[in-house]
């Protein structure tokens, strides 16, 4: 099974749960929740979920830590709670199985807990690795906090590595490269090496009038300094802030765009 084949099955998945899909952001994001998207929808007042394919950095580590790469990865921001977000991540990595191997035996996933090491100061929460059959292939992170504020609820996000799955799955081909599709290593698709060309020096620095662009902006911003270890806290919290009196202001504008529409179908 190739990438495309996975990024096609848990489509499926994610209709049958209703759950929206959302566009990758236009850039590889240090952290997924970096998405504005899904950013908006954890900080929301009322409980939602979408997901998206997202293609974000691999941050190698030692001596391999300055050489980073750009992986597609599956996101979701899932709709439950910090006490059943494990029987809904169990039965779609079940039904994800299923749809890989055609059987509801074991599935070999399993979760190991972690330290949150892509949050930062400015999130809260914990982390399990995702292992299939003992090797890492993706993560869950459960946060009650992010960009320095409280969030109204836990916000539960699973990330899954599209390019490990394969050779995980067929552990006799893990030598081959990692297909996109049948017949093309993903490796020669260019669009997603392409990714890493994106430079802090292409960032619009000036402020955007639409507070939606505003908020691409400013994680544009952030999300660069995020992969610049050189950037003080105080730097790093100050966009923070900045980002979350836009998405006040985007949840405000939203909550009223829902109360118009309401009343012109009256």
């Amino acid at each position: 099974m190739n990438i495309l084949r996975y990024m096609e099955q848990i489509r499926r998945l994610m209709a049958d749960r209703g759950v929206c899909e959302v566009p990758q952001y236009p850039e590889p994001l240090a952290q997924v929740w970096y998405h504005p998207d899904i950013l908006l929808a954890a900080r929301g007042s009322s409980s939602s979920h979408c997901f998206c394919f997202q293609t974000i950095w691999n941050r190698g580590k030692g001596a391999a830590a300055d050489r980073g790469s750009c992986i597609p990865a599956f996101v979701w921001l899932m709709n439950c709670t910090e006490k059943d977000f494990g029987a809904a991540a169990a039965d779609f990595i079940s039904d994800l199985h299923f749809a890989m191997a055609n059987s509801r035996e074991d599935s070999g996933f399993s979760l190991v807990a972690d330290r949150c090491s892509g949050g930062l100061k400015r999130d809260r929460g914990c982390c399990w690795q995702l292992h299939y059959n003992g090797v890492s292939c993706g993560q869950i992170c459960l946060f009650s906090e992010l960009f320095f504020q409280q969030l109204s609820r836990p916000s539960v996000i699973l990330v899954l590595d599209l390019a490990r799955l394969p050779g995980l799955h067929e552990p006799e081909n893990l030598s081959q490269p990692v297909l996109w599709a049948d017949g093309a290593a993903a490796t020669d698709v260019l669009a997603l090496r392409a990714w890493q060309l994106k430079a802090a020096s292409e960032l619009i620095q000036q402020k955007q009038a639409d507070n939606g662009l505003e908020l691409c902006r400013l994680i544009s911003r952030l999300n660069s300094c995020g992969l610049d270890s050189t950037k003080s806290d105080d730097v790093l919290k100050q966009l923070s802030t900045s980002i979350n009196e836009i998405i006040q202001q985007l949840l405000a504008e939203r909550s009223e765009n829902k109360v118009v529409g309401r009343d012109a179908k009256r």
